[in-house]
């Protein structure tokens, strides 16, 4: 994915940063564990390895199901894109 200069929110469903935003009362600033052009990782040790001295801590939340990674829309545009496809339903900004 190229480079972007926007920013996007996103609401989790999964209680591990569900209840560090709340005992931080702050939202987080993440990004999606991958490399340029490959899938996003879902395993906290392969995430481990894959950035070993790139980033300060991994937090082990469990492995995260494939089908668990989230949607990743642009509204950047009047018409929305669909930037990937994950457990967010797209269907709405096909129409």
């Amino acid at each position: 994915m190229p480079q972007r200069r926007t920013v996007g929110l996103r609401i989790p469903d999964h209680p591990v940063p569900q209840l560090l935003v709340r005992e931080l009362g702050n939202p987080i600033i993440s990004t999606t564990a991958c490399r340029d052009g490959e899938a996003p990782l879902n395993d906290p040790e392969e995430i481990e390895l894959a950035f070993r001295g790139c980033v300060d801590a991994v937090l082990d939340g469990g492995i995260l199901p494939p089908e668990r990674i989230s949607s990743v829309i642009s509204l950047l545009d009047s018409q929305p894109e669909v930037l990937r496809e994950g457990i967010g339903d797209c269907s709405f900004f096909r129409e």
